[in-house]
């Protein structure tokens, strides 16, 4: 196909998520209030998978130069935060950043100093913690020239399975 610019381009698309029985009592999402991908089984898997793939089946697509949209999709359930979250920082601060939140573009901010005060906030951090693993142990997308979307959400309802990622390239 052609770009909006005109310029040939090859449209693959690669979404993976990851969907686990839910026992009673047992869950592969990430933990109530947690955010760093490697706390996450499911997260820890679909990042895998996706360094995998790179790096792997498709490391001729994923040349130096080219041009790849990548697409973290990052959720939360339904449950308040009762006060802050601590946040470190290891994914950097972030002032009004463009996301998508229950289908609402909006621009998020979150730092050190404030922590993660609502959803929207942390589904954006699980984001950047998803975004950090690709850009720190995916080595092909280091070569390429990445345009990076977030869409956050928030469930009404609460529980483990609410609290998740998906990756799409």
């Amino acid at each position: 196909g052609l770009s909006a610019e005109g310029v040939a381009e090859k449209n693959l698309v690669f979404d993976i998520s990851y969907n686990c029985k839910h026992l009673e009592g047992w869950t592969d999402d990430y933990p109530l209030g947690v955010y760093a991908w490697d706390s996450s089984n499911s997260v820890r898997a679909i990042c895998n998978l996706t360094k995998m793939f790179v790096e792997g089946m498709m490391d001729d697509w994923f040349r130096a130069g080219k041009r790849v949209s990548v697409r973290i999709h990052a959720s939360t359930d339904g449950t308040e935060l009762v006060g802050p979250i601590a946040y470190s920082g290891e994914y950097g601060d972030f002032r009004f950043m463009p996301t998508t939140f229950n289908g609402e573009r909006l621009r998020v901010s979150v730092d050190r100093e404030s922590g993660i005060r609502n959803n929207c906030q942390l589904a954006y951090i699980r984001a950047q913690s998803v975004r950090w693993f690709l850009e720190n142990n995916v080595r092909n997308l280091g070569r390429t020239v990445n345009d990076y979307e977030y869409t956050t959400q928030s469930f009404a309802d609460t529980g483990a399975h609410y609290r998740r990622s998906s990756i799409e390239l």
